[in-house]
């Protein structure tokens, strides 16, 4: 897994625990033989516990920014921003962690969506959504990422994709 996904994986753990994620109450039926806590399940369970815990809170971060990049083609930009400010988003807990994630999840898209994150990113700017050091920050904790850097050697030139549609960074 990618650092920088792992330590983003790490930020939503953080953020559920602050009731960013609101889930169903679980109901455990104690008088059933079946059932064992999982303080008591064997270790190799408990690993596959994590890794499909990791898988789910890895897709909760590609689901929030891809229904904002999606929702940029369909919603005005003004509904868009109204819904963030207003929605128990990531981008409020977490501005850095937002913008490393939403360049994360377009970097093996079509030039077109890089091109998209970076104006809605310029956007987010312009409407005080997010803050110029954050978006910068963001960058650099992709670029500081030395699996990605093997992963994408093209790297730096996905990443002009995005940066080139930012005017607040020129």
């Amino acid at each position: 897994m990618l650092p920088t996904l792992q330590s983003l994986i790490f930020k939503i753990q953080n953020l559920h625990l602050k009731c960013w994620i609101h889930e169903e109450p679980l109901k455990l039926i104690e008088d059933n033989e079946h059932y064992i806590s999982f303080e008591n399940l064997p270790e190799e369970l408990k690993k596959l516990y994590d890794l499909k815990s990791y898988t789910v809170m890895a897709q909760c971060i590609i689901d929030e920014c891809m229904a904002v990049l999606n929702g940029f083609d369909k919603i005005n930009i003004n509904e868009i921003v109204h819904s963030l400010k207003y929605i128990n988003s990531w981008i409020h807990y977490d501005q850095v962690s937002f913008v490393a994630s939403m360049i994360l999840i377009t970097l093996n898209e079509g030039q077109s969506i890089r091109h998209k994150a970076g104006i809605l990113l310029n956007l987010f700017i312009k409407k005080g959504l997010l803050s110029i050091g954050s978006v910068l920050s963001g960058i650099d904790k992709i670029m500081d990422d030395s699996e990605l850097k093997i992963e994408l050697p093209r790297l730096s030139d996905l990443l002009f994709d995005i940066t080139s549609r930012i005017t607040y960074l020129t």
